[in-house]
């Protein structure tokens, strides 16, 4: 009984002294952690290099104007901009003012199965910040790799880091794809090495995704001319475009384009719906098919120039941008003047 007893006080004093590690892991980390906010907080980041943060892409992308602040901290500090994206490995790396930052340091070794792996929980409900897991696989998915790591509860949150148990970086949570309550992701550190060399000339977020309002008006003002249960759909479909839901979204829009093939405004619709799920040349096959149907769709043009630009056109993104604006759609002289050498072009 004796030996029993003293077991199972060694085993708490063990797990005791395995929580203050942790506690001292997370608190070492208080000057290369942040939120991300825009009206509240959006996300999280961390900071790898002085005055740049890497962020969880999807949360970002839904925003043109964000701030840090450290955590636990009401201070806050501009983010410029982005110097690189990802959106495959739901990466993006932002610019910020801050000089007092303190970039994260990256393992030498890469995850592997079987290994353990921290994630940092930032909810203020958390009982500890730095949860234990375990490497169940590093899946791939073609063009990307993702960290699947079992144990502990279900992350609300993408953008913190994943960590070794020396506190080195093995790459950044991730939203779980399939919700199961104790599996949680991570884009491995290589992606995240890989977009730090992509960094280039700073953009502004309003770059990360294309804008609605201009074509969601056209598409009521041009509804009486269509048919009754197309204006329906078109009006489901955008509805579920502002409710994130993108897939309903395309599904709506196919619908409509069914029964109306020759529906210039679904095509737009539907390839905003498609960029929005990263499904870059597929948005523009169906700004392609949008633009033969109606060949002054300024919009259109606008649209496939941002959809261009994130697969690295910059060439034929500026060509539509400037087309756009020849056919009237003020908003692209916005992103000729940012990105395009508009004197070469006159």
């Amino acid at each position: 009984m004796r030996r029993l007893v003293f077991f199972l006080i060694l085993a708490v004093a063990l797990s005791s002294s395995k929580a203050q590690g942790y506690d001292a892991m997370y608190k070492d980390m208080q000057k290369s952690l942040v939120s991300i906010n825009g009206s509240q907080v959006i996300g999280y980041g961390f900071f790898v290099e002085k005055n740049l943060v890497v962020a969880s892409y999807t949360e970002v992308s839904a925003y043109t104007y964000a701030t840090i602040s450290f955590l636990q901290h009401e201070k806050t500090y501009t983010v410029n901009g982005y110097v690189a994206a990802d959106p495959e490995n739901d990466l993006v790396l932002l610019e910020v003012v801050c000089d007092s930052g303190a970039a994260l340091k990256f393992s030498a070794d890469t995850a592997l199965a079987g290994m353990k792996i921290l994630f940092v929980d930032p909810e203020p409900s958390a009982i500890s910040k730095i949860m234990e897991s375990t490497v169940e696989a590093v899946k791939d998915y073609g063009l990307k790799k993702v960290i699947k790591a079992k144990g502990g509860v279900l992350l609300q949150n993408a953008g913190m880091p994943a960590l070794n148990q020396r506190g080195e970086v093995l790459g950044m949570s991730i939203k779980s794809p399939m919700n199961e309550m104790d599996i949680n992701y991570a884009a491995p550190e290589a992606a995240i090495r890989k977009l730090i060399l992509q960094k280039s000339t700073l953009k502004k977020l309003e770059m990360l995704k294309p804008t609605f309002d201009h074509i969601g008006n056209q598409n009521q003002a041009a509804g009486t001319e269509k048919n009754q249960e197309v204006v329906e759909l078109l009006d489901q479909g955008n509805a579920r475009l502002g409710q994130k839901d993108y897939k309903a979204a395309v599904d709506k829009f196919s619908q409509a384009l069914r029964i109306s093939p020759n529906d210039a405004d679904a095509y737009v619709f539907r390839g905003q719906a498609k960029y929005l799920q990263m499904e870059y040349k597929d948005a523009i096959a169906d700004f392609n098919k949008a633009i033969d149907i109606q060949p002054d769709y300024a919009e259109a043009f606008d649209l496939r120039g941002i959809a261009k630009a994130e697969l690295g056109d910059k060439a034929g993104a500026c060509e539509d941008w400037q087309k756009s604006f020849e056919l009237g759609f003020n908003p692209a002289f916005k992103l000729l003047k940012e990105f395009c050498d508009v004197e070469k072009m006159k």
